[in-house]
């Protein structure tokens, strides 16, 4: 490391927290929420993604006309977390925490990839993106938000992007391959607008639930020009699947679906949280149908 540069020591982490609008379609009935923000407290990341976080998180009743609610995430806040609270799109907001005493934001957004894919300087991406698009049933489609934040101490300056890309849904008239491009596209329109920021901020973190495995198109299309942590890390902890079973939410699968990719910073430590730590009837279960991914990285400053 050169004269006048300094670094910080960045955690992150994503995590698919599972819609929680009612019991047959996020969560189960006795589900306890907490479980959510302790895992999130305890692991004491930097930065964290959040994906399928619903409206219900921040405002139970609210979609009964009820004023106020309950915000069941209001314990990061309290732990020290300042919240994007972007309002998002369909059934999540993919907002992002970062502590505040850590950082400065710079700068956040929000894009939707089919706004993004007409565009001047990403029309050709992926040119048949508009017909793929149609076979997402996400309201307005898929989208990922982002942060710019400073750290306080060292003046590095690293762009975070979340994400939750299309997922194949069952009985529906879109064949495979419809399916595959569309969310190959956008893997390629985000590495794309990554790409469009790297002069701008050279140091970038991607997380998210990408609804793929390793080494299949849509982390492919990502992986252009990222490395990922779970490959790269030079201390690897826990690399098994970061998925487990909706039918009792005690078994784990071998599947891989939850990301963190980079490049310009240096990834130390890559590992997934096997957080079995919700107590529901006598019995330990996941709090979601995700487990959490954390990865430590060393973000320079010139």
């Amino acid at each position: 490391m050169g004269a006048g540069t300094s670094s910080c020591s960045l955690k992150v982490m994503t995590y698919n927290i599972e819609m929680k609008a009612d019991d047959d379609d996020g969560g189960w009935a006795g589900r306890n929420t907490s479980s959510v923000v302790s895992t999130i407290v305890d692991a004491s990341p930097d930065v964290v993604g959040l994906q399928e976080d619903d409206d219900t998180w921040y405002k139970d009743g609210a979609f009964l006309g009820f004023i106020g609610g309950t915000n069941h995430l209001a314990g990061l806040e309290t732990a020290g977390y300042t919240s994007t609270n972007f309002s998002g799109y369909g059934d999540e907001r993919l907002n992002i925490y970062y502590k505040t005493a850590k950082f400065d934001l710079l700068e956040k957004g929000t894009k939707l990839f089919i706004d993004l894919s007409k565009e001047d300087g990403f029309k050709n991406v992926e040119p048949n993106f508009s017909e793929y698009h149609e076979a997402d049933t996400k309201d307005k489609g898929r989208f990922f938000s982002y942060v710019v934040l400073k750290d306080k101490t060292s003046g590095a300056i690293v762009l975070v992007v979340n994400t939750h890309l299309h997922y194949t849904a069952k009985n529906t008239e879109f064949s495979d391959a419809v399916n595959t491009n569309l969310r190959a596209g956008q893997a390629k329109l985000l590495n794309a607008w990554m790409d469009s920021k790297l002069a701008q901020y050279p140091n970038q973190i991607v997380v998210g639930d990408l609804n793929n495995t390793p080494g299949t198109t849509a982390v492919n299309a990502l992986g252009e020009g990222m490395e990922f942590a779970r490959n790269s890390a030079a201390i690897k902890g826990d690399t098994g699947g970061t998925l487990c079973s909706t039918s009792d939410y005690v078994r784990r699968d071998s599947y891989v679906f939850d990301h963190i990719a980079y490049r310009g910073v240096t990834a130390r430590y890559y590992s997934v949280v096997n957080n079995m730590i919700d107590l529901v009837d006598g019995t330990l279960r996941y709090p979601s149908d995700h487990l959490p991914v954390v990865t430590q990285f060393i973000c320079s400053a010139e």
